[in-house]
């Protein structure tokens, strides 16, 4: 049925209850009036009418009653109007509230006017479309869950008014625990240090975060972004395995692969320490090994390696918490403590070095034996023009000790020693 049929058909229906409720009462009610024997004169067995002035003053208390009656007749005409119109938007409403409220599966209610009956399908087509976007969201929502629980990316929302994490992904899960124990009282500290930092933006273009947990420390690139006033989105990738990397790349450059201990570069990098700004002055011991080469001729590289090795663990173990051991290459090498020595602490520390490398080396069965040439020289900033300059004064000093065959010698003359 069309629109305009539909409209005349509701029209029809409100004309029909005005005219049951209002032209056909008034009708007879004025028929009655003046078709009364009280409004008629008599004149000579002929009927006549009285003026209408007559008329209408001794009418007027019928009138005032047909008024009344009248008006009676329009509240029902208009109550009854009301409640047809006004009960299927009351329906309505009550029908999308249902559905507001998820109810989807709401009968719509059924009347006998197209109208009405129009309303209620257009909402039923609304309910259809609501119901096909919610399909649409939630296989949405399902593959945006996957995607987000399958990245290998730590993803979770941060209640910043709270200070609490709200939402994780199984990464984030696997590697912290679930959003329960992250969230509890014993993990405050951690969990509010993060957040903190990351309020305060220092995430906001990405930034390394490091952490504690049970297997260890872990490093994380986090970045973050605001959803709202009191939420933002973060992600964590876990960089733990990038780092160790690193470090052991620059510990491979700054380790002697044959004896396991600093190398020259690691030397240079401390040196360039102790020239930019270090106030330390260290004493600076050069050791050079004694009858080496004609072992490693004789016996072989291995036995050479085996030696060297030896030897270096020796020195290592000897200067720990006073020192750092080098090696600069083939049998020397380099220590530099962690303070200026005095006679007494140098001399010690050189009869020990001694001891510890005379004894035997035992290779296969082969007892091996090496000395040591050690000389040293103070770091006086006074003295020296730079820390290059004390190096070479203990090189000059090592140098002495093995012209002479002595086992160390003290530092020479013109370097004023200390007493």
């Amino acid at each position: 049925m069309s629109k305009r049929k539909t409209t005349k058909k509701l029209s029809n229906y409100i004309i029909g209850l005005y005219i049951i409720y209002s032209v056909i009462p008034a009708s007879i009610l004025l028929s009655i009036l003046f078709l009364s024997k009280e409004h008629l004169g008599i004149n000579d067995g002929k009927v006549e009418l009285t003026s209408w002035q007559e008329l209408i003053i001794s009418s007027l208390p019928e009138i005032i009653l047909i008024a009344l009656i009248l008006l009676l007749m329009a509240m029902l005409f208009s109550r009854k109007i009301l409640q047809i119109v006004s009960t299927p938007f009351y329906e309505a409403k009550r029908y999308g509230y249902l559905i507001c409220e998820g109810k989807l599966n709401t009968q719509s209610p059924s009347y006998r006017f197209d109208e009405f009956s129009q309303l209620f399908s257009s909402i039923d087509q609304l309910r259809d479309h609501l119901i096909s976007s919610l399909d649409t969201i939630q296989k949405n929502e399902l593959i945006y869950q996957k995607t987000y629980d399958l990245t290998q990316v730590c993803l979770f929302v941060i209640d910043t008014k709270n200070k609490k994490l709200i939402r994780a992904n199984n990464e984030f899960e696997s590697a912290f625990g679930d959003l329960h124990i992250v969230n509890n009282q014993q993990n405050r500290t951690k969990r509010e240090a993060f957040i903190v930092k990351a309020m305060q933006g220092e995430f906001s273009h990405g930034g390394r975060f490091m952490i504690r947990l049970t297997n260890g420390w872990r490093y994380f690139k986090v970045n973050t972004a605001i959803v709202n006033e009191y939420q933002l989105e973060c992600s964590a990738l876990d960089i733990t395995k990038l780092i160790n990397a690193h470090k052991d790349t620059e510990k491979q450059m700054v380790t002697d692969p044959l004896t396991g201990i600093n190398n020259r570069l690691a030397f240079n990098k401390h040196i360039a320490q102790i020239k930019g700004g270090n106030k330390s002055t260290p004493t600076i011991f050069m050791l050079d090994l004694n009858k080496f080469k004609p072992i490693n001729d004789k016996y072989g590289h291995s036995a050479g390696d085996y030696l060297l090795q030896t030897v270096a663990k020796r020195i290592t173990n000897t200067v720990k918490g006073k020192g750092v051991a080098y090696r600069l290459g083939g049998d020397e090498f380099i220590i530099i403590t962690h303070k200026h020595y005095n006679k007494n602490e140098t001399t010690q520390l050189i009869s020990d070095l001694q001891r510890k490398i005379n004894n035997d080396i035992v290779f296969n069965g082969i007892h091996l034996k090496v000395g040591a040439s050690i000389g040293f020289c103070h770091y006086d900033k006074k003295k020296h023009k730079d820390i290059e300059e004390t190096i070479h004064y203990a090189d000059v000093s090592m140098y002495s000790a093995k012209r002479h065959r002595n086992s160390a010698v003290v530092e020479p003359a013109t370097l004023n020693p200390e007493s």
